[in-house]
Order: C-alpha cells, then sequence, then structure tokens
C-alpha cells in the first residue's frame, strides 16, 4: 500500500506545479476601425494576484537599466496589431526585456472581475511603440514600422481567461491518480483469539 500511496503523492505534486504557473489572459476584440483591423495580445499575471492592481515599473538607477522586477505581479504582456510583428509590444517583467529606453513608461490598472479584466487602463512606450487604451478602448497606438507610423485608433476589447482545456500529461497524471486511490484498499483489522 505505500507504494501506491507514493505514486498518489507524486502525481499530486506535479499536478500543482502545473498549477503554479502565471494566469494568461488574452485579448478579445470588440470592435475594429479602419486603422487597427486586427489586434492579438496577452497579459500573464502572477498566480494569485487579485482585486484591484495598479503597477508602475520601478525607477532604474544603473547604467545600461535593469528592468527586472522579480516581485512585479504583472509577469508578461504582448500585443500584436494587424498581423504584423514590425512594432509588435513584447514585455516580460521578470526578465526586463522588451523595453528599450532607460526610462520606459508602463503603467497598468485594471480590476479583475471573475475572469475578465475590467476598467483597463494601460500605458506602455519602448521607444519604438507607443500604446494606450483606456477603459478598454484603444485610444492612441503608434510604431516606428510601418503599422501605425503616425498613430492609430478605434478598436476595443478587453483581456478575459480563455477556456481551460487540460493537456495530455495533466490527464494522464489525473488518470494515474484516479487510479491509485481506486486500488488503495483498507485492510480488515487483524482479530485476536
Amino acid at each position: 500500500m505505500k507504494p501506491l500511496k507514493l505514486l498518489f503523492a507524486l502525481a499530486c505534486l506535479s499536478l500543482s506545479s502545473l498549477a503554479s504557473a502565471g494566469v494568461l489572459y488574452q485579448w478579445n476584440v470588440a470592435s475594429v476601425s479602419t486603422e487597427i483591423r486586427n489586434v492579438t495580445g496577452f497579459i500573464e499575471l502572477r498566480d494569485g494576484a487579485a482585486g484591484h492592481i495598479d503597477y508602475s515599473l520601478p525607477p532604474c538607477n544603473s547604467t545600461p537599466c535593469d528592468h527586472a522586477d522579480p516581485l512585479s505581479p504583472i509577469l508578461r504582456i504582448g500585443m500584436m496589431f494587424n498581423d504584423l510583428w514590425d512594432g509588435a509590444i513584447d514585455i516580460d517583467v521578470l526578465a526586463g526585456t522588451g523595453f528599450v529606453l532607460d526610462d520606459p513608461k508602463f503603467d497598468l490598472a485594471f480590476t479583475i472581475d471573475g475572469n475578465r479584466l475590467t476598467h483597463l487602463n494601460l500605458m506602455i512606450n519602448t521607444l519604438f511603440s507607443t500604446l494606450r487604451i483606456d477603459e478598454g478602448n484603444i485610444v492612441f497606438y503608434a510604431s516606428d514600422s510601418d503599422n501605425c507610423y503616425l498613430g492609430c485608433s478605434g478598436s476595443s476589447g478587453q483581456f478575459a481567461r480563455p477556456a481551460v482545456v487540460p493537456e495530455p500529461a495533466s490527464m494522464a497524471l489525473l488518470a494515474l491518480a484516479g487510479m491509485a486511490l481506486a486500488c488503495v484498499r483498507r485492510r480488515p483489522a487483524a482479530r485476536s483469539k
């Protein structure tokens, strides 16, 4: 019986490590404009981040500037406009990558409402691209690439968690744990004569 309990404990540990990753919210387009015809994007939050979050990058006093923030509730942000990689925003806050400026502008405020981010306000400046979203409306996006060089606006949307589909590895671990539980039986107590 001990090997089965050990197997079950290992399966539970594996599942808990899978669940400890960040929480991903994908951009869902509500409306498009003649300038912004398509937007894809995501925000990944630290697991356990909840409620209202106001976040700005901490000041940087080194050269070159290190923007890594291991305590950030926001792990990554990515936004791509009109299916063009040029000018796309791809920021990893934990690693401090995706910024070019020594003092980049990065302000984000929102409320977590179930599986959606509401009251979203975002301002990012990476030197090559500038993005401003107010209450889910893209009021300004500009890029040094040919994509919205002089500025685009008019699209809207929101970040929401995608439907969760278990991965094959997770399903296999759950099946293994279920089999282990089914095999574990209580032994009857020894009778005394």
